[in-house]
């Protein structure tokens, strides 16, 4: 696990109608000062990015089946999905780790005019939470048993510790920022007046490939849990 920290100075300073702009290089936020009596409040942007390796997944697999009738059509569809659901739970997935999430019966029409009904789709979709190491048995597996739609995989961080970094590691920055614009004017960090999460987010990588032996091979690769922080401080002699 890597963790990395982004982050530029820019500090715009504003008292008693005096304003410079310091910028540093490449630097993507920019700090505030005001002075009210003998409390200076400085207003700064920090930012940090860590990358952790996912170790869970999402696998989202659907059927999709077409009858003269409708009834004829879920049957189908049904006796797919059952299959397809055994053939998931013998990996040692439990039924709670899979999750219906979408259920369709439409008609299929013909090219008269008027149009008219010639069949029906039934499409059903279900998404299996699941280790990263189990994701390519569960779409070999799905597919051998009637899946002939894989929507997509989204990889998962468990818990909180991924993010909880990367917003120490902002407001680290953020502090960082505060002291040095402190020790320009001669003052010291007295307090922090308030924290405001300003963004947070993640980014994936691809997320599956067919190997040459015929087992679908996932690979997690990283994510990015990204945190930008608006934080005030107090300055102050």
């Amino acid at each position: 696990m890597k963790s990395s920290v982004y982050a530029g100075l820019g500090i715009l300073v504003a008292g008693l109608g005096a304003t410079a702009l310091i910028m540093g290089a490449g630097s993507p936020s920019a700090a505030t000062q005001t002075n009210i009596g003998s409390t200076t409040l400085v207003t700064v942007y920090g930012t940090s990015a860590t990358l952790v390796t996912p170790t869970t997944v999402e696998v989202m697999l659907g059927v999709n089946t077409q009858a003269s009738s409708a009834a004829s059509a879920l049957n189908s569809n049904n006796i797919a999905m059952t299959r397809i659901i055994d053939a998931i739970e013998k990996l040692g997935i439990p039924e709670t780790a899979i999750q219906t999430t979408g259920l369709n019966i439409n008609p299929q029409y013909g090219q008269g005019n008027p149009p008219t009904v010639v069949g029906y789709q039934v499409s059903d979709n279900v998404t299996v939470n699941t280790s990263v190491a189990l994701a390519g048995k569960v779409i070999d597996r799905g597919v051998a048993q009637g899946a002939n739609q894989v929507n997509g995989i989204n990889f998962t961080t468990p818990g909180m510790s991924a993010y909880n970094r990367a917003y120490s590691d902002a407001l680290k920055n953020a502090r960082s920022q505060a002291a040095t614009m402190a020790s320009a004017m001669g003052e010291k960090i007295r307090g922090i007046k308030s924290v405001t999460v300003q963004s947070n987010a993640g980014s994936s990588p691809i997320p599956f490939a067919a190997s040459a032996s015929g087992r679908t091979t996932v690979f997690p690769g990283q994510q990015q849990e990204s945190v930008t922080l608006k934080v005030v401080y107090r300055l102050g002699p």
